[in-house]
């Protein structure tokens, strides 16, 4: 029975991605050109994608860093996290706006940092869903600077890539120079998906991990093992009703793998006596 839920909330979130496409036509609309209908649909998509995956870490925060920075979670009280407005104004009261994706306000635990002249930290994270990263990385020393002016406490700054892997987790810094001179250095951790082994998360104890297995490095001879295997374990997890739809929407990119991946993946179930879960 549960297994039967979770597969439908997977399908249910896969059934709007195609209803999404088909909008123009059904509202009555006038029909774009395929470029701008495909257009259209990528930047909507883009802009689910994005909440989707806000939503994600946002509900299995603790996990996040657990999973990725271990070291900076054992520094902080992650019983006591709360989320602030993301809402930042370029030129106050009139000028542009633009909301990061999420800060939380974090205790530090007693004794974490010797000296330390404020017992709360940020932890601003951006999930970044291009293949690129020029336009990020420009960005990021503003909205630290912003934030650190605004609530006075020091920050933490966190890129998801969700295409790019770099070395899959580290630090990555921007520099800015005239001429010979170097002006300013910032410094900012990073998890690239891609850049992971997703057979290793796969198998490991954290539920995040498991769900965001899909979009990591996976050899081509276990795509259909792990794309069934991730769906199995997060249908069998201790987990609540909004987690485990949390963990469904993750699995969503499971619909975008090639087709021969996703004949894979039906046959494996089948085998394996899975219940059908990819179209």
């Amino acid at each position: 029975m549960v297994l039967i839920k979770f597969l439908s909330t997977f399908l249910t979130i896969l059934r709007g991605s195609v209803i999404l496409g088909a909008w123009t036509t059904i509202s009555g609309a006038k029909a774009l050109s395929p470029t701008d209908a495909q257009s259209e649909i990528k930047q909507a998509d883009d802009m689910d994608h994005d909440q989707r995956f806000k939503t994600l870490i946002r509900t299995f925060f603790d996990q996040f860093l657990l999973l990725f920075f271990e070291d900076w979670a054992a520094r902080l009280d992650l019983s006591g996290v709360e989320w602030l407005d993301t809402e930042l104004f370029h030129d106050p009261p009139d000028g542009s706006r633009h909301a990061l994706d999420m800060v939380a306000q974090v205790p530090l635990v007693d004794g974490a940092e010797p000296g330390a002249s404020a017992s709360l930290l940020l932890v601003h994270v951006e999930i970044e869903a291009s293949d690129r990263t020029t336009q990020l990385t420009s960005r990021l020393p503003y909205y630290y600077h912003f934030l650190r002016d605004k609530y006075g406490l020091p920050v933490l700054p966190i890129v998801l890539y969700l295409k790019v892997g770099f070395k899959g987790i580290g630090v990555h810094q921007c520099v800015e120079t005239v001429f010979e001179l170097e002006v300013s250095r910032f410094q900012y951790l990073y998890v690239g998906l891609p850049g992971l082994d997703g057979v290793e998360y796969a198998k490991g104890d954290n539920w995040l991990g498991v769900a965001l297995s899909v979009l990591m490095k996976i050899p081509p001879d276990r795509v259909a093992w792990l794309g069934a295997e991730a769906l199995r374990r997060l249908t069998e997890a201790p987990l609540s009703e909004q987690e485990r739809s949390c963990s469904a929407s993750a699995c969503r990119p499971i619909c975008r793998w090639t087709k021969n991946n996703r004949c894979s993946l039906r046959a494996y179930c089948n085998r394996e006596r899975i219940p059908r879960c990819v179209p």
